[in-house]
């Protein structure tokens, strides 16, 4: 109820108009005419000050606030830097005229950015944009005191999500091959496929490498359940031109199926068969982990809760 004082003595009466009723509030010095409307209501105030000829009227209208609907978008920072993908909006409820109340959700490994809220439109056009950034985490190589390369970093950074960067240019350490290990004791290997979710501090070992030619040596995995051999193609000169690696054992369950995903230093390869062959004579002068990565589902298509199974391969070329 629109409540106002005016100086007394006040009368008041009502009116009809056009069929509408209408209270007049005759004062002192003021006249009030308030009329309600379907859909508003207008205060006509009137100055009398000792005249009859003050025609001076101001007319106030308050908006009518409606239930209404807004959309927001949430866009995700994309694991390489400076984009976002945006998903597809979530309708809200609101009223018109008020601002958006949107708050942001807790995603994993993502941090929202500061949120514009929005005056809500009656016609549902409003919409609110929330950005996400990754998570920057940091990764630690840690070498050994005796050998060391000097192209490896002490540390460097990636966005929730990334591959880590473990494939560097370490030409200045001749005779030794590197790979690298997620504990002190260089017990686990580390797998270069996994996305990372956190700080992470990596070990450096250093295996001395074959004197000339092409060696290739297997890594046992963290579990039996999975083995990989290894078939090599030679020339007449006893040089090795291909590789073929092969999973010969992963877990067997009736109706399973099973996914191969190979990887070469790091990189993805166009192979998804239980072998990959790898032409060495593509190779220069280096080392190359090769990673085979088996993923079984059962026969309703539920991956299995030791999945997936990971070996490891390394070659050496000379």
């Amino acid at each position: 109820m629109l409540q106002k004082k005016y100086p007394s003595p006040v009368h008041s009466r009502e009116a009809e108009s056009d069929g509408e009723k209408t209270a007049l509030y005759t004062g002192k010095t003021n006249t009030v005419t308030m009329r309600r409307g379907k859909n508003r209501l207008q205060l006509a105030l009137k100055s009398a000050e000792n005249s009859d000829t003050d025609t001076a009227e101001t007319e106030h209208v308050a908006p009518v606030q409606v239930e209404t609907t807004y959309t927001v978008y949430i866009w995700k920072e994309v694991v390489t830097g400076g984009a976002y993908e945006r998903d597809e909006g979530v309708p809200r409820e609101g009223l018109s005229g008020e601002k958006t109340a949107v708050e942001a959700e807790e995603i994993t490994g993502f941090t929202a950015q500061e949120i514009a809220q929005q005056t809500i439109a009656e016609d549902g056009s409003t919409v609110v944009h929330v950005y996400y950034d990754r998570i920057l985490y940091t990764v630690t190589y840690v070498q050994d005191e005796e050998i060391h390369s000097t192209a490896i970093p002490e540390s460097n950074t990636f966005r929730y999500g990334a591959t880590v960067e473990t494939a560097f240019d370490t030409s200045d350490v001749t005779g030794y091959v590197l790979s690298w290990y997620t504990d002190e004791d260089l017990t686990t290997r580390f797998d270069p496929t996994e996305p990372l979710t956190s700080d992470l501090t990596l070990y450096a070992k250093w295996t001395e490498a074959a004197v000339h030619g092409i060696s290739v040596s297997i890594t046992p995995s963290d579990t039996t359940d999975i083995t990989l051999t290894k078939t090599e193609t030679t020339e007449a000169d006893g040089s090795i031109t291909a590789i073929k690696f092969t999973v010969t054992s992963v877990p067997a369950i009736a109706g399973a199926s099973y996914a191969y995903a190979w990887t070469c230093e790091g990189n993805v390869l166009d192979i998804t068969d239980v072998s990959a062959t790898i032409d060495t004579t593509a190779l220069t002068e280096g080392s190359y982990d090769v990673t085979v990565r088996v993923t079984v589902c059962d026969s309703d298509g539920n991956e299995l809760e030791r999945s997936p199974y990971t070996a490891y391969a390394q070659i050496v070329v000379r």
